[in-house]
């Protein structure tokens, strides 16, 4: 077994199919599959799955051995930088988990930063409510509104700011709005439950709807339906919302926590996504 071998196991799960991992190394995907062959006889197990129809995925033993040899590309490429080389670019998928009003409307309009920090890294944005699973690999880093409950040792989890909430309407309404705020399944929601109070105060009045999501209240208030409690970080940068005053009261602010694997916390790949997560939310 050399280093060499381990680049293809390495470009196969990056690529995800013979061919694509064939024209990452610039050889014939008949190399790939005798290079890989011969690591899974050097190591004594299987390291890929083959289907009838020719596909190949990674077993458990394929994605350990991969994830070391990332580990020995990250530090081929900084003992290069270290001694004046000019390193091979950063490469490889990271897959980063977030609810859906974080995912639009603040992490994809900075994902060019991000681009021209690491134009060889390619970024699948998962904008889902759910908590993805990070031990199970559904994501390789998640942004999340809450301290996190699940996932013991084997999970880093960083507290990286704090999402402030205020009083915002659309421009184009006047100052006696109803209040917009989540239908009842969301009330275990600090935030739902801080409108519905502010609803209910004597001289309010509330909106004849309610949503399940956070976007779905965005978009309310963008149409002039109503106001609501909308993060700060989300609707000041939006011209065509305006905040409004409010009487002394309780406002929620929400926790944001990022979430990755321990094991994979010190990749090159992790680490400069988590660098520029800190970089957006740092003034939060």
């Amino acid at each position: 077994m050399t280093w060499d071998d381990l680049k293809y196991i390495l470009a196969l799960m990056r690529g995800g199919s013979l061919n694509k991992a064939a024209r990452q190394l610039n050889v014939d995907k008949t190399t790939v599959s005798r290079r890989v062959a011969a690591l899974e006889e050097a190591l004594g197990t299987a390291l890929v799955a083959r289907g009838s129809h020719g596909q190949m995925r990674l077993t458990q033993a394929g994605r350990e051995v991969a994830g070391q040899a990332e580990a020995m590309e990250d530090v081929e490429r900084r003992i290069r930088a270290g001694l004046g080389a000019q390193p091979d670019g950063l490469a490889g998928r990271v897959r980063l988990s977030t609810v859906p009003i974080l995912a639009h409307h603040v992490l994809l309009p900075q994902l060019g930063a991000l681009r021209d920090l690491a134009p060889g890294l390619k970024i699948e944005l998962l904008a889902e409510a759910r908590d993805a699973d990070i031990l199970e690999g559904e994501a390789d880093i998640a942004l999340r509104l809450a301290r996190p409950r699940t996932g013991g040792q084997g999970v880093l989890a960083r507290k990286i700011g704090v999402m402030s909430y205020e009083c915002y309407a659309a421009r184009m309404t006047g100052g006696d709005l109803p209040w917009v705020g989540f239908e009842p399944n969301m009330q275990h929601l600090e935030v739902a439950q801080a409108i519905e109070t502010l609803a209910s105060a004597p001289g309010s009045r509330r909106a004849g709807l309610s949503v399940n999501d956070a976007e779905g209240l965005l978009r309310a208030v963008q149409a002039g339906l109503g106001k609501s409690l909308l993060p700060r970080i989300i609707a000041d940068a939006m011209s065509g919302l305006r905040r409004m005053d409010m009487e002394a009261t309780h406002i929620p602010e929400r926790e944001l926590w990022v979430l990755t694997r321990r094991d994979h916390a010190g990749l090159d790949r992790i680490r400069v996504v988590h660098a520029w997560l800190d970089g957006i939310f740092s003034a939060v």
